[in-house]
């Protein structure tokens, strides 16, 4: 069955429900203008028990032939997933997880197919509103409907869905509810916070519009939804662990380790005591009694800590709802890198490293499995997470969806300080290694990263810094809490990242768990951020203001100009100049159809002599100076030479060849042979005389030439 509806900026969307997939549990083929998703979702009906939590996998695929391409390189398939489709999963889970019913825990899994592209890169909003409607039209408890729009600014105007190549100042993804937001993600130029609030607004008037789409498809065709036995706390059992335990005892025990152990122990206490406070009954398994005690002990905690911090505005480390915590900065403390930086908040810690590369170390962006010369990064930020930082063991394996989510963020929200290539031709690659994680790990990667840069004397003009935010709402109250810890994240209601300089925002990822929540709670957020973000720059602003100059270690830069018909004498025959140059000195050499030349190496001394022997190769021959030479052809009365590097010919008479007398050339020279000579003359027309070297160094051997050359005369 098909069902469309056109939108303001005149495209129309079309759903096709029923016809593709038909043994999922739900699907939709969601067009847009030229845009095809097809969007899948299937759960388990295992009746699981003993968790408390929703296994939803995510998967997000760009097929190549949707734009008529076939994948490059040896392997003619698409591969693991790309980054851009990872992060696009991620945008998918964060939008649709927090709205299925609670207590449902099967085992669900969503795949979404982009089966034709228009290039817009706008299949991520598609994506997302296809695995909507397949999910509302599927019998799996999932009732509310969300959409999603992607908003940007051009003069200074919101665009609805920007196509690709547009410049913006903004770039968000948008998705909401009929009441309010639920997920954002998104970059921007340093935009004040009362634009990005306006942008907020727009946004939700196209989902409400987008939502009443999805209403009315779900009553078209949507299946029944399932009946599920959802393991849940027991209000009963929360009141007998209230009277052994006191939640407060737990929740203001510092530090972080210190207060997992003592749940740890409490728990273990109530476990002990499980048939006092669940009696064993037919109604429930062993294992379900075990889930319902969890699950009611941490519940206890969790009403006890927003209680805590709605009512007396103190909050588990002690702190008010404004407050940051302790920051401590450490610069250049690693001797051989480019740039390092430690920013330490708490007992989040993380350590950031810049290295600079050369052109060669840029990073070609692969889209739809094909790579693009055109289209490279020259800036990169990568995020770590490992299992130390937060007490685990763990195996390492390749990077999690969750390090490279927080590494864009972080990469977005420090791309506007990186100079153009014109200005700082350097590649520049940012690593954030985590060392201890007690909340907000991206942003203070981000403070990190803007400390790291300035160390490696990375021309940039001012600090970027973010803060993570959080909501608590009970009723008509709420408190808002800066500078989040895990547990204060795990309990509340929002969680909301936005960094930026004194000037904006550059970056912002937020994701709330109700939907209750207005635009001025979510303004009195941004406000407070912009207030803690100042705090935070004053802090990195006097550890250091201006960037130092840059390491020793890291590769050196110059650029020269040189006359465009001497490209061809530095590059040589088959590249031979330029290959002896570089294999010489160890230089990478980047040589343009107009003359510049850059030049990259290792350090101060290899850059000189590369500049000495680029200006050997390409600078005017001048009288006096030795050359080598080859021997070209011979003539009458002497030998036609080239010289080299300039590739130059010369006139060697018959009596500069040696200083004994021949009859021709062909008795001394080979033809072919490299000699070396001396310009002795240059005349007006351009015409150059040479005589080799060992002529000169005999006596009165310049006043034979002119002799000769006078009685020929």
């Amino acid at each position: 069955m098909k069902i469309g509806t056109k939108l303001e900026n005149g495209l129309e969307i079309e759903v096709d429900i029923g016809e593709l997939a038909t043994q999922a549990d739900g699907s939709a083929l969601l067009r847009y203008g030229d845009t095809v998703v097809l969007s899948s979702v299937v759960s388990s009906k295992t009746n699981v028990t003993g968790i408390d939590f929703l296994p939803l996998t995510v998967e997000f695929r760009q097929k190549s032939y949707a734009v008529g391409e076939i994948p490059g390189g040896f392997y003619k398939r698409e591969g693991k997933p790309t980054e851009e489709e990872i992060l696009t999963s991620r945008l998918i889970d964060r939008s649709v997880r927090p709205l299925f019913a609670d207590g449902f825990c099967e085992d669900t899994q969503v795949i979404s197919y982009v089966l034709s592209s228009d290039g817009s890169l706008i299949e991520d909003v598609v994506a997302i509103n296809a695995t909507a409607i397949s999910l509302l039209v599927s019998d799996i408890p999932f009732n509310i409907p969300v959409a999603a729009v992607k908003v940007g600014i051009r003069n200074d105007k919101f665009i609805l869905n920007p196509s690709s190549g547009e410049e913006n100042e903004l770039e968000l993804v948008v998705a909401g509810v009929e009441n309010g937001i639920v997920m954002v993600e998104g970059r921007a130029n340093f935009i004040p916070e009362e634009k990005f609030i306006e942008a907020l607004q727009f946004a939700h008037e196209h989902i409400k519009k987008l939502i009443d789409f999805q209403i009315k498809v779900a009553r078209a065709v949507g299946k029944p939804k399932r009946e599920f036995k959802p393991i849940t706390f027991s209000e009963e059992v929360i009141e007998k662990i209230a009277k052994i335990v006191d939640p407060k005892d737990i929740i203001y025990t510092q530090p972080k380790i210190a207060r997992k152990n003592k749940e740890k122990e409490c728990y273990e206490k109530l476990l002990e005591k499980i048939d006092d406070l669940i009696p064993l009954q037919d109604k429930y398994s062993q294992e379900e009694r075990e889930s319902i005690l969890t699950q009611s002990f941490f519940e206890l905690i969790r009403r006890a800590m927003r209680y805590e911090i709605i009512n007396s505005g103190k909050r588990i480390d002690g702190r008010g709802p404004d407050d940051i915590r302790e920051i401590r900065i450490k610069l250049g403390v690693l001797p051989r890198v480019h740039g390092s930086a430690i920013f330490i908040r708490g007992e989040t810690q993380a350590m950031v490293t810049a290295t600079l590369g050369t052109r060669k170390d840029v990073q070609f962006i692969e889209t739809f499995g094909i790579i693009s010369p055109t289209e490279v990064k020259r800036f990169m930020f990568h995020y770590n997470f490992p299992p130390f930082s937060s007490g685990e063991v763990k195996p390492i394996k390749g990077p999690s969806r969750r390090e490279i989510g927080h590494g864009y963020l972080a990469e977005k929200a420090l791309l506007p300080l990186i100079p153009s290539e014109d200005k700082f031709p350097y590649t520049v690659r940012l690593v954030s290694d985590i060392l201890s994680s007690n909340g907000s790990t991206s942003m203070a990667s981000v403070c990190g990263g803007s400390l790291a840069l300035f160390d490696a004397g990375v021309p940039v003009p001012f600090h970027v810094a973010g803060v993570a935010m959080g909501v608590i709402q009970e009723g008509s109250k709420y408190e808002v809490i800066t500078d989040i810890l895990g547990d204060e994240d795990h309990i509340g209601d929002m969680d909301f990242k936005i960094a930026g300089s004194r000037k904006g925002i550059s970056a912002v990822q937020m994701d709330l768990k109700t939907f209750g929540l207005s635009f001025k709670v979510i303004q009195d957020a941004v406000e407070r951020a912009k207030r803690a973000r100042e705090k935070i720059l004053s802090i990195m602003e006097n550890e250091i203001s201006v960037p130092k100059p840059i390491s020793i270690h890291a590769p050196r830069f110059a650029k020269l100009k040189i006359d465009v018909d001497k490209i061809g004498i530095l590059i040589g025959p088959s590249g031979r100049n330029i290959k002896q140059i570089t294999e010489k000195t160890g230089s990478d050499i980047e040589l343009d159809q107009d003359g510049n030349v850059r030049i990259f190496s290792k350090s101060e001394e290899k850059l000189r002599e590369t500049i000495e022997l680029i200006n050997y190769y390409t600078s005017d021959v001048e009288v006096g100076k030795v050359y080598r030479a080859r021997v070209k052809r011979f003539l009458q009365n002497g030998v036609l030479v080239q010289l080299l590097p300039t590739l130059q010919y010369a006139f060697m008479h018959i009596s500069q060849i040696t200083d004994k007398r021949i009859s021709k050339s062909s008795d001394v020279l080979k033809l072919g042979e490299e000699i070396e000579v001396k310009v002795i003359r240059i005349e007006d027309d351009g015409k150059i005389y040479v005589s080799r070297k060992e002529v000169l160094e005999g006596a009165g051997q310049e006043r034979r030439y002119e002799f000769h050359r006078k009685k020929r005369r």
